[in-house]
């Protein structure tokens, strides 16, 4: 599922509705994976590198997630989301506690790939 996201020291910060398939799958199954992928260059820059190579980078991260519903915590991830955007002087509304959510996600493993001009693929991968 496509988020918006923030991080910091190893925790994955995302901003939800107050209901929602998200929420649903993460109470039923608290372990995620989230993937983050840019490609650098044009759709005809694809169509002549082979249709599997060009220059991109990607990061896969796995963890444990959780729904936020303490109000506090709620507060705390809602500013770091906003500060990792750069409102580092971001206070929530009223109504974005009754409109808003997150999620958390605790990062047990990151892995990250990336490709070059040479088509040849990094690998990195750190835990814990």
């Amino acid at each position: 599922m496509p988020l918006n996201h923030a991080y910091e020291k190893g925790h994955f910060y995302f901003h939800c509705a107050v209901g929602g398939k998200k929420i649903e799958c993460i109470k039923k199954n608290p372990f995620v994976a989230y993937t983050i992928m840019k490609y650098y260059g044009t759709a005809e820059d694809f169509k002549t590198r082979q249709r599997c190579h060009g220059k991109w980078e990607s990061v896969i991260a796995y963890g444990k997630a959780r729904y936020v519903e303490d109000e506090q915590e709620l507060r705390d991830a809602l500013i770091k989301f906003m500060e990792y955007y750069g409102k580092n002087t971001f206070e929530p509304s009223k109504s974005s506690y009754l409109e808003t959510r997150a999620i958390i996600m605790e990062v047990e493993t990151m892995t990250a790939r990336r490709e070059l001009e040479t088509k040849e693929t990094e690998f990195y991968e750190w835990g814990e």
